[in-house]
């Protein structure tokens, strides 16, 4: 007899909360959970999962970046070393075919129900949504997009990364057997039926021409708890804090003027330190320059930048006292998990920002749902 399941197929740290949370509030017991390989933890989250009973053949890793040196990629830079920078490119897209291989053995004696996906404008993404949809025996197939951070409330084009792909089609038909379809936004693709997503209200034009679903409430049974614990080493380290605050640095790439916005922080880390609250920091998971900002041996607790600040806010629970941040999902994100935190978007001067268009919707979209909003020009700096 043919098993109908639910399918998840993450990316991200923070994508793997978002489908627990939906696989606990629909109470799945016959679902899998896909982990691509794109983040330093992938492995460690799967081995994880392996070491219970309950979950061994039920969470699985495919190829991703950190997989046959596609992960290479995101620590060069193309107009420096254009053919190193291309072949890692070409070493993720073959990573990606390794992926839909494993994900087609796997579940080829299985009906799927539902397929979750975060992001369709990915090449792997589209090759398993067209492989369930167009390529096998489960047609019906509903595909869902589940939200990807921000991403979903953009009205702004990614028409950059879709016209490049465009140009490699040559190198997708080979590997995929099928043309790239061209996503301009988050939810463009004819596949995608339907999404779930934190507010429903504000999602894109694309995404509001299906149905839309409101994100379930954060909900990770303990077990799930302890598993992440372990895979992002975050041990027990917070046992003994009694109030904190987190601080998420600004990704680089994002501001023009790096020292203003040190100087900021270190006044914000010697207020909160006079007060007997601790400082817990992380960089932004795509950073590819250590501690650019020089901060490593302040009265501060550095977290990997690979963990979630998610994960961090469920694991503090009500002893995280507020969230800082510029432009991160998680000032968002860290609502859903907790409700009472104090949630602050450290907004930089509109010219010290490499893409002031780009941020209008999210200024927006944060005064909306409760962001207090601070500009850093406003503040004391050193």
């Amino acid at each position: 007899m043919v098993r109908e399941m639910d399918v998840f197929v993450a990316h991200t740290p923070l994508h793997l909360l978002y489908s627990l949370s939906i696989i606990n509030s629909k109470s799945l017991q016959d679902f899998r959970l896909f982990v691509i390989n794109d983040f330093s933890a992938g492995v460690a989250v799967c081995n994880e999962f392996a070491q219970v009973s309950s979950y061994a053949d039920r969470v699985h890793l495919l190829a991703g970046r950190y997989s046959l040196g596609g992960f290479v990629a995101r620590n060069i830079s193309p107009t420096k070393s254009r053919i190193r920078y291309y072949g890692a490119k070409l070493g993720s897209m073959l990573a990606q075919y390794s992926a839909k291989s494993k994900f087609i053995r796997i579940m080829k004696e299985k009906q799927i129900q539902r397929l979750y996906i975060f992001d369709d404008q990915r090449l792997d993404t589209q090759s398993l949504m067209s492989y369930v949809k167009e390529q096998n025996d489960y047609p019906h197939t509903q595909i869902v997009l589940v939200e990807d951070g921000t991403g979903v409330y953009y009205n702004s084009p990614y028409w950059q990364f879709a016209e490049l792909k465009n140009r490699l089609n040559w190198i997708l038909v080979a590997l995929y057997g099928k043309n790239y379809t061209r996503v301009d936004r988050y939810g463009d693709h004819p596949l995608v039926e339907c999404s779930i997503v934190l507010f429903p209200d504000d999602v894109n034009v694309s995404l509001k021409s299906k149905p839309v679903y409101r994100m379930p409430h954060f909900h990770l049974a303990p077990e799930q708890a302890s598993i992440l614990s372990r895979a992002f080493s975050l041990g027990d380290q917070f046992a003994e804090i009694d109030q904190a605050v987190l601080l998420l640095l600004s990704y680089s790439e994002t501001l023009k003027n790096h020292e203003k916005y040190k100087g900021f922080l270190l006044d914000l880390i010697e207020r909160h330190n006079a007060e007997g609250i601790t400082i817990i920091a992380k960089y932004h998971p795509r950073e590819v320059h250590d501690d650019y900002l020089n901060l490593y041996g302040s009265k501060v607790i550095f977290e990997d930048k690979t963990v979630p600040a998610e994960l961090i806010c469920a694991s503090l629970g009500n002893r995280l006292l507020a969230i800082y941040s510029d432009y991160s999902s998680a000032l968002l994100t860290s609502g859903w998990i907790n409700p009472d935190i104090k949630r602050i978007h450290l907004h930089p001067n509109t010219e010290d920002l490499a893409r002031p268009q780009a941020a209008l919707e999210l200024d927006t979209l944060f005064e909306k749902h409760g962001v207090e909003t601070v500009l850093i020009s406003d503040l004391r700096t050193r």
